[in-house]
């Protein structure tokens, strides 16, 4: 009976899991990628927090030139 994608994976994980090293690299990995995730998600919420400033800004360029 052949192997699933997903049981390989499951069993190969829990292999990594059983080695102290490999657990340590894993969480080290895990702790990068989280750490990438939240760098990101901040950049994006700069970027539109920029892009909001910049959009009230010009409204209220446009609306101090036509008094």
């Amino acid at each position: 009976m052949p192997m699933d994608a997903a049981e390989r994976k499951r069993r190969s994980r829990a292999r990594q899991r059983e080695d102290p090293d490999k657990r340590k690299l894993l969480l080290e990995k895990e702790k990068e990628r989280s750490m990438k995730r939240r760098m990101e998600a901040k950049r994006s919420q700069d970027e539109e927090t920029k892009s909001l400033c910049r959009e009230k800004k010009g409204l209220e360029n446009k609306y101090i030139g036509t008094n």
